[in-house]
């Protein structure tokens, strides 16, 4: 479909640390701003509507306007369980 699947809709997409939901989902915002740069931010991995049959991997990554809106631009809520 035009937007990315739901949550858990690949089960045996889960990362050897736990992490679920890369593959299918979309790019993801950073907190990093792009060196020398104070509107771009550094995004991460791939998504739906990007890449070919392999994928984006998630270490790639682009310099968006801090003001960049599109479909398949998020950002991963995290807890550190420690």
């Amino acid at each position: 479909g035009p937007w990315p699947p739901p949550v858990g809709y690949c089960p045996v997409d889960s990362s050897p640390y736990g992490v679920r939901d890369f593959a299918g989902g979309v790019r993801e915002w950073t907190s990093t701003a792009a060196l020398g740069r104070t509107r771009r931010f550094v995004v991460r991995g791939g998504s739906f509507m990007t890449g070919n049959a392999n994928g984006i991997p998630l270490w790639s990554r682009e310099l968006v306007h801090r003001e960049s809106v599109s479909a398949d631009l998020g950002f991963r809520l995290a807890a550190d369980c420690v």
